[in-house]
Order: structure tokens, then sequence, then C-alpha cells
């Protein structure tokens, strides 16, 4: 079925996934992947244009990859909506996001995590097992 709203991605991401079987679970995760790789890949990149001065070329061009990377959150969301539960795929989505990122600055960026931190990505987890109850989406 045609997608109303965006019919050229929808088909394009279906094209990656290349969705040729009925396992819409597995296409449901792939999107809720796909978001979390928009926005934590968007905010690296962001966090890497304030490293350079204002202004500057490599500001600029950070800026603008971080921003075309950032694309991936919302179309790939919208189309996880239309497979699953709203706050399953949210929980998820939002959720396991910012528990990527914060993984990942602390990696790439060395940005320091306290210990109240480290149980707060712990309490994240705990709490995206109880939204979704074992379940995605």
């Amino acid at each position: 079925m045609p997608d109303p709203i965006l019919p050229g991605i929808s088909h394009f991401i279906r094209a990656i996934y290349k969705k040729n079987h009925s396992n819409e679970q597995v296409y449901l995760i792939f999107l809720i992947v796909l978001n979390i790789l928009g926005f934590v890949g968007a905010n690296l990149c962001f966090k890497k244009a304030a490293l350079f001065s204002s202004g500057s070329t490599q500001t600029w061009i950070w800026f603008a990859l971080g921003n075309l990377i950032g694309f991936l959150g919302p179309v790939s969301i919208t189309l996880a909506l239309k497979q699953g539960s709203a706050s399953g795929i949210f929980a998820l989505s939002v959720g396991l996001g910012f528990l990527v990122l914060q993984l990942s600055l602390w990696a790439f960026y060395h940005e320091p995590m306290s210990l109240f931190q480290w149980a707060g990505a712990g309490f994240i987890v705990v709490g995206l097992v109880l939204i979704n109850g074992g379940r995605i989406g």
C-alpha cells in the first residue's frame, strides 16, 4: 500500500531493508534502530561542530551533516508508527536513543559520567522493559 505521507522515502527505506518477507516485527525493529542511529549520529555531528570556532567551515560542514543524518529520525519514526503501538515505539526510540547517545558521548568524546548517571542509564533500561512488557511496538 503506498504511503500517502512519504511515498518516495517509504519506498526507498523498504528497498534498503529489502522487505520481501512478511516479518513485520523485524521491519519495526529496523525502523526503530534507524531512528536511534539518526538521533545519535546527528547529535554526535552537532557536538563535533561545537568543537570548532564559531562560523568556521568545519562547523558548518558538521552542522549540515548532522541535519542530513538527523533527517532519518522523523522519517523512520513516522514509518514505525504505522507498524505498532505509539507508546512502545516512542519509549524505545527516545529511551534507547538517549541511552546510546550518552554512552557514545562517553566513548567518543570522553564526556564524564557520574555514578548517578550510570545508575540513571540502568533505570532507563529497566523502564523500557517495564513499559514494553517484553514486546516491541
